[in-house]
């Protein structure tokens, strides 16, 4: 892990003198614009603009919150493009905030918080246990 700064241009891997990987700054933060939020067969499907410097090594997130923003859970994460689908039966029957995360590496940008009403769905069944494939006695 490196420590966070905000003065850091260029990230060097440099073994016995020989740099081996190197990533530079692409100056200005990512930018978030265009968030949307619907709920289709109770599913929360996620879309956005991100217009950065290098959109290829973007790494991407979606956050909720049922505290106003107090505390934010993960929804989605590792995302390879601006949208994210999610089954809403895991969140509460109410009105909850969704953020976007987006980082290049070096600078990370936060869209503003969208409000969704969660509306109750069915319950569904998870297998937790066992895994697929295991034997219980």
């Amino acid at each position: 892990m490196i420590p966070d700064s905000d003065n850091v241009a260029k990230i060097r891997v440099v073994v016995d003198d020989k740099e081996i990987w190197s990533r530079e700054s692409p100056g200005e933060p990512p930018r978030i614009t265009d968030l949307s939020a619907v709920i289709e067969n109770c599913e929360l499907r996620i879309g956005w603009q991100t217009i950065a410097a290098n959109a290829q090594s973007l790494e991407r997130a979606v956050q909720w919150s049922d505290d106003e923003g107090q505390h934010w859970q993960a929804l989605a994460v590792k995302l390879d493009d601006d949208s994210a689908v999610a089954p809403i039966q895991g969140l509460p029957s109410k009105r909850v905030l969704v953020r976007v995360i987006v980082s290049d590496g070096f600078n990370t940008t936060e869209s503003d918080p969208l409000p969704v009403d969660i509306p109750r769905c069915a319950p569904t069944a998870a297998i937790l246990w066992p895994r697929d494939g295991a034997t219980v006695s």
